[in-house]
């Protein structure tokens, strides 16, 4: 016959460490996100750039409107 107390103390343990593992996957996951979010900033950043280049080529900037 078991010991009730060591049956829990084991599902107690089986349960840690299955959220050990979820954690562990989340923080790849979010790494990835993170790492995905910075490479689309600086892309954006860069496009943003572009655009402020050619504006600055016309005579006018973009946002004025002539009456």
């Amino acid at each position: 016959m078991t010991d009730p107390t060591d049956e829990r103390l084991t599902r107690i343990e089986e349960t840690l460490g299955f959220a050990q593992h979820d954690l562990d996957e989340l923080s790849t996951q979010v790494r990835s996100v993170y790492d995905a979010l910075g490479s689309l900033t600086r892309k954006l950043d860069a496009l943003e750039r572009r655009l402020n280049e050619s504006g600055s080529d016309d005579d006018a900037p973009a946002d004025e409107t002539t009456p």
